[in-house]
């Protein structure tokens, strides 16, 4: 459109000069009605092709902000990209650290086991340690007490860590680190959630209105099939904690 009335200005600018001259012949004829349209048929004329002028500059300079905008748009859209790739990297690269620090591990000290010292008596798991804890906490005292030992509550990120959570609790309602206090479902350690498998129980998560602790539900929670809810984080459940070697 803009094109269109670029090209319409610069085809009607010349013909602007020559009403100007037509109109300046009329005005030296003898004055009568004929005379009084047609002069004012040649302003009306000229008023629109003033106006596509202006028409012209006002959305030539739009269109030079919307250029500049959606460049800016572009370049934030590859560093959000950039950042996410970076994560993700970093990520793979701490797990390849590990794997190849457990391969060592195992070829100087084939018996020896993965969780020695302070966690001697946590279960290994890959290249993780795991310990039930019997007693009962909200879930961010049992956060609180994970971090303590140097841990996490549990983070499932794979069927395996699935099934082995589901063998150590055995018939037990665990806390989970899973959270979704500000609306979006988050691993504590920063795994993205829409990264892993899920294992919700059927119509799971429900953000269940509890009447008995006046709140939603928006902490997550294995219960005794081993699947998942979630459960209003002032409830004291059984929790499972979680150490990367």
């Amino acid at each position: 459109m803009v094109e269109r009335m670029k090209q319409d200005y610069s085809t009607v600018a010349p013909a602007l000069e020559k009403l100007d001259t037509v109109k300046g012949m009329v005005e030296r004829m003898k004055p009568d009605s004929t005379v009084g349209q047609a002069l004012a048929k040649l302003d009306a004329m000229k008023g629109m092709v003033e106006r596509m002028k202006q028409d012209y500059s006002t959305v030539a300079q739009a269109l030079a902000k919307l250029d500049a905008m959606k460049g800016m748009v572009e370049r934030m859209k590859q560093d959000y990209s950039t950042e996410v790739l970076q994560k993700d990297i970093k990520k793979s690269l701490s797990a390849l650290e590990k794997l190849s620090e457990c391969a060592r591990k195992e070829t100087t000290n084939p018996l020896g086991p993965l969780c020695d010292g302070a966690w001697s008596k946590w279960t290994p798991f890959q290249m993780n340690c795991y310990k039930l804890y019997d007693e009962k906490k909200t879930w961010e005292e049992a956060k609180q007490h994970c971090e303590a030992q140097k841990a996490h509550l549990i983070v499932i990120n794979s069927d395996a860590e699935q099934e082995l959570m589901k063998n150590m609790t055995k018939d037990q309602y665990i806390w989970l680190g899973l959270t979704d206090a500000d609306g979006s479902w988050k691993w504590i350690d920063g795994t993205r959630y829409d990264s892993v498998t899920h294992f919700w129980n059927v119509g799971q998560p429900d953000d269940w209105y509890d009447p008995d602790y006046k709140g939603k539900e928006d902490c997550g929670s294995a219960v005794t099939s081993g699947l998942w809810n979630d459960a209003h984080c002032a409830r004291t459940q059984h929790f499972l904690c979680e150490k990367e070697t």
